[in-house]
């Protein structure tokens, strides 16, 4: 057994565990591998991460990278190898926010309450007090 598969089993989730290794593959090919040269060479290792980053900078979103990245960074961490992950991070794409959730304005509310019965009305000011 590998350390890769030494740390996948200190995940507590099925999921987890499929995810982190294959997003771990996907980026450092074999785990085991990826993290002798970052003992090693810690330059070399970050030279290997940014050239991920930028070939596929323009074909997968910011968002993934940041979650694949932090999934080796946990990797490495979990065997003490320490990297410039700011450094590897300023090339990547920056992650955009997919949802425009905000809360909603007092004259929607208002809205809202004048067309409610007494329970909807009763349920909608509790969810506006609690910021549901």
């Amino acid at each position: 057994m590998g350390l890769l598969s030494d740390y996948l089993k200190t995940l507590r989730s099925d999921f987890t565990r499929e995810t982190y290794a294959s997003s771990i593959k996907l980026v450092a090919g074999d785990g085991d591998t990826f993290l002798t040269l970052a003992k090693r060479n810690r330059r070399k290792a970050e030279d290997r991460l940014i050239e991920y980053v930028v070939f596929h900078r323009d074909k997968i979103r910011g968002s993934t990278i940041s979650a694949r990245l932090a999934e080796l960074k946990s990797f490495l961490d979990f065997y003490e190898v320490q990297l410039n992950w700011k450094r590897v991070k300023s090339a990547a794409p920056p992650s955009h926010m997919i949802s425009n959730d905000r809360p909603p304005t007092v004259e929607e509310i208002r809205t809202l309450l004048k067309y409610a019965d007494g329970r909807d009305k009763a349920i909608i000011l509790c969810m506006a007090s609690s910021g549901v």
